[in-house]
């Protein structure tokens, strides 16, 4: 719509990294346990509470999808902080002063 173009790379983990629920816990079980993952009250999360709570649920997509996403998520930059070390444009001489 935009001339946007997205690529998008293939990602099938290999057993030697464990099994599907090995990984899917690894990934969401401490985020959980440190009260860093939240649900919204009053979302649309009864499928992802289901999956979470059961432990051989008929469908693990959704609690799938959301450990994936969580292992490539990055945090992101402090726009602020950025900003605040790049305002003093101008260098000083360290012995004599002055602008250089």
């Amino acid at each position: 719509m935009y001339g946007l173009s997205l690529s998008i790379d293939e990602y099938r983990p290999s057993r030697l990294i464990g099994s599907k629920e090995e990984r899917i816990l690894a990934t969401l079980e401490p985020k959980y346990a440190n009260r860093q993952m939240w649900h919204y009250q009053g979302g649309n999360c009864q499928t992802l509470e289901e999956e979470l709570l059961f432990h051989n649920p008929s469908h693990d997509d959704c609690k799938d999808a959301l450990a994936s996403a969580v292992d490539f998520a990055v945090q992101p930059l402090n726009i602020f902080k950025l900003q605040k070390e790049s305002t003093n444009v101008f260098q000083y001489h360290g012995r004599f002063g002055g602008v250089l």
